[in-house]
């Protein structure tokens, strides 16, 4: 009978997200690098908290996506408009090779970071628990998640991104 109480909070961290890879941010003992198309890295937390950076768009996407590549110029158009407030933008690419990750990018102009999803204790598809393309995490400058937005909600995209310190005025702004 006690055993079962000693293991009632583990199982309970584990099924809400608070057990290991589900804490929904990362500390800086557990960095996640990630690669561009190019084989540039990219290290994830180093880059939302940089210096200057108010918040960071980290968008889950993939070529064959119908949605994903409709959401894809609006995110540009935030990026462009508010990218000189701190705001970026990074998109990992789940599915496709590093070759037509890198097409896509440079036929669509996409100003912003583009990475492929690593593996192991890189891969963002595990720790954020995606399943569902496209979708969004919003972080402010500290690390911290924000939101989380599956699909193009630009309302609760602006509102994120105001709480996440980018002077979005949602009700006025329609992209």
């Amino acid at each position: 009978m006690r055993c079962r109480w000693l293991l009632l909070p583990l199982l309970l961290a584990t099924v809400t997200g608070c057990g290991p890879g589900g804490s929904g941010s990362a500390g800086p003992s557990d960095e996640i690098v990630l690669e561009t198309p190019d084989g540039s890295e990219v290290r994830l937390m180093e880059t939302i908290k940089r210096p200057g950076a108010t918040a960071t768009l980290v968008n889950f996407w993939s070529i064959g996506c119908v949605g994903c590549r409709a959401e894809l110029p609006h995110l540009a158009k935030l990026y462009e408009k508010h990218r000189d407030a701190g705001f970026n933008v990074i998109a990992v690419n789940a599915m496709d090779t590093p070759d037509a990750v890198s097409k896509f990018v440079s036929q669509h102009n996409l100003p912003f970071t583009v990475v492929l999803n690593g593996d192991g204790p890189n891969d963002l598809l595990q720790k954020y628990n995606v399943i569902a393309y496209p979708t969004n995490l919003i972080f402010d400058s500290s690390g911290k998640m924000v939101e989380r937005i599956e699909g193009w909600e630009e309302f609760t995209m602006l509102r994120a991104l105001k709480k996440a310190g980018i002077g979005t005025d949602a009700s006025n702004q329609k992209e």
